[in-house]
């Protein structure tokens, strides 16, 4: 995820994040299906040992609704580089 900053005149500063377009898939991608109440930064938290990585795993799968929930049953690559 790229963030950038812009200083205000007010002097508050603006934060802008975007995702990358894509992430391309990869064999070594793990591919799980969600269960009952699985988030995407939980998801990322047990397999990359940080929850900020969520957008990584929104990004791949499509997953622009803005919520960090997936529906039970959900088909979800995940990468592993």
């Amino acid at each position: 995820m790229k963030l950038s900053t812009k200083k205000l005149p007010n002097g508050k500063t603006v934060y802008k994040s975007s995702l990358p377009s894509s992430i391309k898939e990869d064999p070594t991608d793990l591919v799980i299906v969600t269960g009952e109440q699985d988030r995407l930064d939980i998801i990322a938290k047990n397999v990359y040992g940080d929850a900020k990585f969520w957008w990584r795993l929104a990004a791949l799968n499509k997953q622009r609704n803005g919520s960090l929930y997936t529906a039970p049953g959900t088909q979800l690559r995940i990468p592993t580089k």
